[in-house]
């Protein structure tokens, strides 16, 4: 499995050249969109199934669980290794519900996880705590594991999890957890946006409000699916991420992802 990762963080640097022995230069010569499609599709398949070929046979599946645990590892560090940026460039603009595009999500989901710990892990544990939800059932499951109280520490755990499910586990089952924990981060925003005004903050908006001219990196979702900073009226587009995962976690189940 060591080679998949070196494949896949080689092709994903260089992007020109056939998979998967890929010499992909020219960074400023971008593929036409149907050849950037090609090469997003066949560099997530790699990945999360380890062939180019897209859905491996039930031999192919049992050899991805046998990931061990130093291959998994590297697969959820790829954007540590070779950026986010990097990762985005192959990925972003695949439709969400696609192997390549849900793929993007997960990634930029960890990495907003990682880099915004301490905010993560407040609005979690309001979400949790405080948030109404359609179903407590299912979201009681899905975050199973999740450690109580969330502190920073224990969201970047979570997120390091649920990536590694992704690549050792049902594929499916892993979107659903992603989705899971978004879903409860967005409905910790809107509490603490509530809070917010209630103490007569200064706010003006309300939770499902996006101020015109807020910088790029506050959006929630940015480059297909990206979450990111602070603007509470992101809990919208939260919750609008964690469809989207879900409903990729269906089309992987009935084999059109």
């Amino acid at each position: 499995m060591h080679s998949d990762a070196s494949t896949i963080g080689h092709t994903m640097r260089t992007h020109h050249k056939p998979l998967p022995m890929a010499d992909l230069d020219h960074l400023d010569e971008r593929p036409d969109p149907a050849r950037l499609a090609e090469i997003a599709h066949a560099t997530a398949s790699l990945l999360v199934y380890g062939t180019v070929e897209g859905r491996p046979t039930a031999a192919g599946e049992a050899s991805r669980a046998g990931r061990d645990t130093e291959a998994t590892a590297r697969f959820v560090r790829l954007a540590d290794e070779i950026g986010l940026e990097v990762i985005a460039e192959i990925w972003a603009s695949a439709p969400a519900v696609s192997l390549p595009g849900v793929l993007w999500r997960l990634y930029a989901l960890r990495e907003w996880i990682t880099t915004r710990s301490a905010r993560v892990a407040e609005e979690f544990d309001a979400g949790r705590t405080r948030g109404r939800f359609r179903s407590e059932t299912y979201l009681t499951e899905l975050l199973a594991g999740v450690e109580n109280p969330p502190g920073p520490d224990e969201v970047v755990r979570a997120a390091d999890e649920i990536l590694a499910g992704a690549f050792r586990g049902d594929f499916s089952v892993a979107l659903l957890r992603a989705a899971a924990f978004t879903e409860v981060c967005a409905a910790g925003r809107r509490a603490l946006a509530r809070d917010a005004l209630a103490l007569g903050s200064g706010m003006e908006r309300g939770p499902d409000d996006l101020g015109e001219g807020e910088d790029p990196e506050d959006e929630p979702v940015s480059r297909g699916g990206r979450p990111g900073g602070r603007g509470e009226g992101s809990a919208r587009a939260f919750e609008e991420l964690a469809s989207d995962l879900v409903h990729a976690s269906r089309a992987h189940r009935a084999g059109t992802l």
